[in-house]
C-alpha cells in the first residue's frame, strides 16, 4: 500500500509544482506605446520581483530591473526600466530582425500559450527596439530546442536612460496568440527575463531554476501560470499575395558540345498565402503556387561519413508550431516527418502547387495536419504529401502520448506510408521515459515480418544539469523500414546509447559558471548478421562555461567502423571496405560573448580509418556598430593515408556580412566556397520590411565553378546566375 502511494506521489509531483495560478492585471486604459515607461500608466502592474538566474541562481540582481506586466482586450503588455551600474555595459550592436546571440542585451517574454508545459513562444527586444521571436519545444531540453525561423505580428519600442540603461515596452496582440478559453478564463504560462551581455548576467521570473540544462531560462514548464479573464478570440484573416520577376542564366553546352553558352530564362510568378484561425486555439495556413526565393542558402558541408547530410528547414510556411510534428526521439536528425522532403529534391526546387496546414491545441490534444501537392519536373514525379499528427497530455502536465501518419502518393499512384505512436512520460521531476514505435508500408515492398518494416525506440533520460545525470537509449530499425517523408541515417541496425555525466554549477568566488564531465557510448550492431558489431563510438568529454559566457570542451574518442562497401570522400579519395579501429580528439573553444569581436575555434585531430585526420575550423564574428555584423568561417580538412597514397583535402570558407540600416532596411551578402564540391556561391539579399507581413526582396545568386579544367570542354566561370525581385503585401481583415 505504501509503495503504491509513493508511486502516485511521484507521478503527481510535476502537476503540484505548477498548479498555482496568479491573476494577471487587466488595464482599463492602455499605456502610451512609445518606449517610455510612465509609472502612473502602469500603476498596480509592478514592479514585479526579479531574480538573478545566472550566474548565481536566486540571488539579488546586480543591475536593477523594474518590470511591469498587464493586458487588455487587445494586447498582452510587458515593460521594463533596465538600469546599468556601468554605462559602458550596454550592448546594442544591431538593428537586425531575429538576431539571436549572447553578445547583445535583451529583454522579453516567455509564453506557454496553451499551458502545456512543453511548447513555448519567446519574444525579445534589444536597446535598438529590434524584434526577435522564436518557438521553444521539448520544454527547452536537448541540443538546440528552438525554431528561430518563426515570425508573427507584434511590436516593441525602446528609449535610452541617462545612467546608460534603457527602457522597453512590448505589446503582443491576442490575434498573434492561440489559447484555450474555459468558462471565460484562460490560463497561460508567462515569464519575463533580461540578458546583460557584458557581465553575463541573466535575470528572470522568481522560481526559475538553472539546473535543467543549458536552456533552462526558456523552459515553458518553469514559468508562472497566469489567469486572464474575458479574453475573446479575435480571428483576423491574413491574405498575403506575392509577385515575383527576374531572370535566370544557366550555362549550357552548345549544339556541337565544344563550349558553354549562357541560356537566359525569364522568370515571373505570382502566388498567395492565407492565414486564419478557425477557433481561438487553431491556425490554418493555405498556400498557392508557393515560392521561397527569399530563403537564405544552405551552408555547405564537407561529408566525412558514409551517411546523408542533414539540413535544417528555413522556409516560413513550415515553421509555426512545427514541434507538433516532431516525434520521439525529439533530438538529433532521425525523424518520421522531415518537411524538406516537400518541394526539395537532391538540392533542386520542386514547384509546390498548393498546400494546407492546420496546427493548434484542442483541450489537452495537440493537432497537426499538413497536405501539399507538388508538380512534376523532368527529374521528379509530382506527388501529394500528407501528414496527420495527434498528441495528448496524459498522467501529468509534462507527459504526453501521440501518433503520426504520413502518406506520399505520386502521379503514378505509387504510395508510401508511415505510421507510429510515441510517448514522453515524466516519471519524476527530472526523469523521463520516452518510447516510439513506427512502421512503413511502401509500394512494391512486401514483407512477411512485421519487425522488418518497423522501428522501435526506448529511452530513460535525466534532464538535470547539476550533479549526477544519465541517459540510456535503445533503438532497433528493420531492414525494410523506410520513412520516405522522413529522415533516417541507417537501416537494419540496433543501437545502444548509454551515457552518464556529472555536472557542477558554481557559486561566487570562481570564474566558472558550470562544468560537466561526460562518458558516452553509441554502439550499432547489424540485424542481418545476427548482431555483428557495425560501428561504435566511446567518448569521454569535459566542458565548461564561464560567468562571462566563454565556453570550451574537449572529447577523447575511441571509434570502430566495419565498412562493407567503399565510400567516397571526394575526387579520387575513398575509404576502402574493411574493419577499422581508431582514436581522435574533438575540441571547441569560444571567447566571451559580450564583446564586439567573438572567436570560436574547433577541430578534430587523430586517426581516421586507415589514416590520420586534421580538421580545424574557426569562426569570427564582428559587430563594430549597430549597422554592421560580419562573420567569417573557415574549415580545413585533411585526411592522409600514406600507405595507399591518399591525401584528401577539403576547404570550406564562408563570409557573411549583414548591414541593418534600421529596423526596416537591411542587406545581406553570403559567400561560400567548397573546393571539395568545386563550387562557390554568392547570395545577396536586399530587404525592405516597413511592417510585419509587407516585404520587398531583391535577391541575387551566382554559382561559380572552381576547378574548371576537371571536365572537357573547360567548364564556364559562371554555372548559374539569378536575379529576382519579390514583393509580398499582407492584407488583414
Amino acid at each position: 500500500m505504501l509503495k503504491s502511494l509513493w508511486l502516485i506521489l511521484l507521478v503527481l509531483l510535476p502537476c503540484a509544482l505548477y498548479s498555482q495560478v496568479q491573476k494577471a492585471v487587466r488595464l482599463e486604459n492602455p499605456p502610451r506605446f512609445d518606449g517610455v515607461v510612465e509609472k502612473d500608466e502602469w500603476e498596480g502592474t509592478g514592479p514585479l520581483p526579479i531574480i538573478q538566474f545566472l550566474p548565481l541562481n536566486g540571488e539579488e540582481v546586480r543591475d536593477k530591473s523594474e518590470v511591469f506586466m498587464a493586458y487588455d482586450d487587445d494586447y498582452l503588455y510587458l515593460a521594463g526600466v533596465l538600469h546599468n551600474k556601468n554605462p559602458e555595459d550596454m550592448m546594442a550592436q544591431s538593428f537586425k530582425r531575429d538576431i539571436f546571440t549572447y553578445a547583445i542585451d535583451y529583454f522579453g517574454f516567455n509564453i506557454d500559450q496553451f499551458n502545456d508545459n512543453e511548447n513555448g513562444l519567446v519574444f525579445a527586444t534589444t536597446p535598438r527596439a529590434t524584434r526577435t521571436d522564436w518557438l521553444t519545444f521539448n520544454d527547452a531540453q536537448g541540443g538546440f530546442p528552438f525554431n528561430s525561423n518563426w515570425n508573427t505580428f507584434w511590436d516593441a519600442r525602446t528609449t535610452f536612460l541617462e545612467d546608460g540603461g534603457w527602457q522597453a515596452e512590448i505589446r503582443i496582440p491576442w490575434t498573434s496568440l492561440r489559447f484555450n478559453v474555459e468558462d471565460g478564463k484562460t490560463v497561460m504560462g508567462v515569464g519575463y527575463w533580461r540578458h546583460i551581455s557584458k557581465t553575463g548576467e541573466d535575470q528572470a521570473t522568481p522560481g526559475m531554476s538553472n539546473t535543467f540544462g543549458g536552456w533552462s531560462l526558456f523552459r515553458p514548464s518553469g514559468v508562472p501560470r497566469y489567469e486572464f479573464e474575458g479574453l475573446v478570440s479575435k480571428r483576423p484573416l491574413y491574405v498575403a499575395p506575392y509577385v515575383l520577376g527576374g531572370v535566370t542564366q544557366t550555362s549550357q553546352l552548345n549544339g556541337l558540345g565544344t563550349d558553354y553558352e549562357l541560356d537566359n530564362d525569364a522568370t515571373y510568378n505570382a502566388g498567395l498565402d492565407i492565414k486564419f484561425s478557425p477557433s481561438s486555439n487553431l491556425t490554418m495556413d493555405l498556400t498557392f503556387n508557393t515560392d521561397f526565393a527569399q530563403v537564405e542558402a544552405d551552408d555547405q558541408q564537407v561529408n566525412l561519413t558514409r551517411f546523408s547530410l542533414f539540413f535544417p528547414e528555413k522556409r516560413l510556411f513550415f515553421q509555426e508550431r512545427s514541434s507538433t510534428f516532431r516525434t520521439t526521439p525529439n533530438t538529433g536528425f532521425n525523424r518520421v516527418f522531415y518537411s524538406r522532403k516537400i518541394g526539395l529534391e537532391d538540392g533542386n526546387t520542386v514547384p509546390i502547387i498548393a498546400g494546407a496546414r492546420l496546427v493548434g491545441r484542442v483541450g489537452k490534444w495537440d493537432i497537426g495536419f499538413l497536405d501539399m501537392q507538388t508538380a512534376s519536373t523532368e527529374e521528379v514525379e509530382g506527388a501529394n504529401h500528407g501528414v496527420v499528427r495527434l498528441r495528448r497530455q496524459t498522467i501529468n502536465n509534462t507527459s504526453n502520448i501521440g501518433m503520426i501518419l504520413t502518406n506520399k502518393t505520386d502521379f503514378k499512384d505509387d504510395t508510401f506510408t508511415s505510421f507510429g505512436v510515441d510517448g514522453n512520460i515524466n516519471v519524476i521531476r527530472k526523469d523521463f521515459f520516452r518510447f516510439g514505435w513506427y512502421t512503413t508500408k511502401n509500394q512494391d515492398v512486401e514483407s512477411d515480418s512485421f519487425i522488418d518494416i518497423s522501428k522501435i525506440y526506448l529511452q530513460w533520460q535525466n534532464t538535470g544539469s547539476k550533479g549526477l545525470g544519465y541517459d540510456i537509449a535503445f533503438s532497433r530499425i528493420g531492414d525494410l523500414y523506410d520513412p520516405v517523408m522522413g529522415f533516417e541515417l541507417r537501416n537494419n541496425v540496433t543501437n545502444y546509447n548509454p551515457q552518464v555525466w556529472h555536472a557542477w554549477i558554481f557559486g561566487d568566488g570562481t570564474r566558472f559558471q558550470s562544468a560537466q564531465l561526460r562518458a558516452q557510448s553509441s554502439v550499432f550492431t547489424r540485424n542481418s548478421d545476427g548482431g555483428v558489431l557495425e560501428s561504435a563510438n566511446h567518448s569521454l568529454s569535459f566542458s565548461y562555461v564561464t560567468k562571462i559566457q566563454a565556453e570550451g570542451s574537449i572529447s577523447l574518442n575511441r571509434l570502430y567502423d566495419d565498412v562493407l562497401n567503399p565510400f567516397a570522400l571526394g575526387d579520387d579519395a575513398e575509404i576502402p571496405a574493411g574493419s577499422y579501429s581508431f582514436n581522435n580528439i574533438d575540441f571547441r573553444i569560444t571567447s566571451p560573448q559580450g564583446k564586439e569581436l567573438v572567436f570560436n575555434g574547433f577541430g578534430n585531430i587523430g586517426n581516421y580509418y586507415d589514416g590520420d585526420i586534421l580538421s580545424l575550423g574557426t569562426e569570427v564574428n564582428w559587430k563594430p556598430t549597430p549597422v554592421i555584423n560580419a562573420t567569417v568561417n573557415y574549415q580545413f580538412n585533411r585526411i592522409l593515408a600514406e600507405q595507399r597514397g591518399m591525401d584528401f583535402q577539403a576547404n570550406i570558407a564562408r563570409i557573411k556580412t549583414e548591414l541593418t540600416f534600421d529596423t526596416r532596411w537591411s542587406a545581406a551578402m553570403f559567400y561560400q566556397l567548397s573546393d571539395a564540391a568545386h563550387f562557390s556561391l554568392i547570395n545577396f539579399r536586399l530587404r525592405f520590411n516597413p511592417r510585419e507581413g509587407n516585404d520587398f526582396f531583391l535577391v541575387f545568386n551566382e554559382g561559380m565553378n572552381l576547378d574548371r579544367t576537371r571536365e572537357l570542354p573547360i567548364l564556364p566561370v559562371v554555372d548559374t546566375r539569378t536575379i529576382l525581385l519579390k514583393y509580398t503585401h499582407t492584407f488583414v481583415w
